[in-house]
């Protein structure tokens, strides 16, 4: 069982597993879009009940961090605004990061997704430290001494395309 968050970026990744020969899998979602344009037989989805934000496309409050907290994921995929070794990953909604905070305390690993344009970008909100993440993939455009900064921080960093990360 994975989740899914309702980032670009994660909906990428959802369009990738969409297209894979994967079976036997449960997604969730706090995503409208995943949830409208998502089709796979062999893979169950659930989308997160609670309120539906019509300019983040995602769904969050009360409800849904609530729901959340009650299932068990094998691997959750974030992302976030912004990230910094010192602040790890941070967004500007409230709802946001309490759905992401909520999401790793019941995931066995968290996996953070943050395109390299990110980097340095510290917002309103924290999330989580790249220390309190499993692992952080970023893209090949991330220069050496940022991913040696990240790394000092306390990442466990790869770059997409270079490795493979189990989901259970």
């Amino acid at each position: 069982t994975v989740f899914i968050d309702a980032s670009t970026t994660c909906a990428a990744l959802a369009t990738a597993l969409a297209a894979s020969s994967v079976r036997s899998l449960t997604l969730v979602t706090n995503s409208p879009a995943i949830a409208a344009e998502f089709d796979h037989e062999g893979i169950h989805l659930i989308v997160a009940p609670g309120e539906v934000d019509q300019n983040l496309r995602m769904i969050g409050g009360r409800w849904t961090v609530e729901f959340l907290s009650g299932l068990n994921f094998a691997t959750s995929f974030i992302s976030a605004i912004g990230i910094t070794p010192e602040a790890g990953l941070s967004t500007a909604q409230r709802n946001i990061a309490d759905v992401l905070r909520g999401v790793r305390g019941c995931s066995a690993q968290t996996v953070a997704l943050v395109d390299s344009s990110k980097y340095g970008v510290q917002s309103l909100m924290p999330v989580l430290g790249v220390d309190e993440l499993d692992v952080l993939i970023v893209d090949g455009d991330l220069p050496d001494e940022r991913r040696a900064a990240l790394r000092d921080a306390g990442a466990r960093l790869e770059i997409a395309g270079e490795g493979a990360i189990r989901t259970g």
